[in-house]
């Protein structure tokens, strides 16, 4: 779902693509024994968080990820 709205978001698909490789990189590592459990749970966050950051600093530079105000109620429609 990330790495699907960071592409959607930034037009941009190698970003998520380096992170989509880091991630199954860190999972063959942990389940042949050579990466421990927390070290990739670490890693796939840290990946994660930075994609989204750069999602998010990226759509704002395009103008395509605009703040939507909080707090202000939409009308329902009848």
């Amino acid at each position: 779902m990330v790495l699907g709205y960071a592409v959607l978001r930034t037009g941009a698909l190698f970003p998520a693509t380096v992170v989509h490789a880091v991630l199954n990189l860190a999972t063959i590592a942990t389940f042949t024994g050579e990466m421990s459990l927390a070290l990739r749970s670490s890693l796939s966050a840290a990946a994660l968080v930075a994609l989204m950051v750069g999602t998010v600093v990226a759509g704002r530079r395009l103008g395509i990820f605009r703040p939507v105000p909080v707090g202000e109620a939409v009308p329902a429609t009848a």
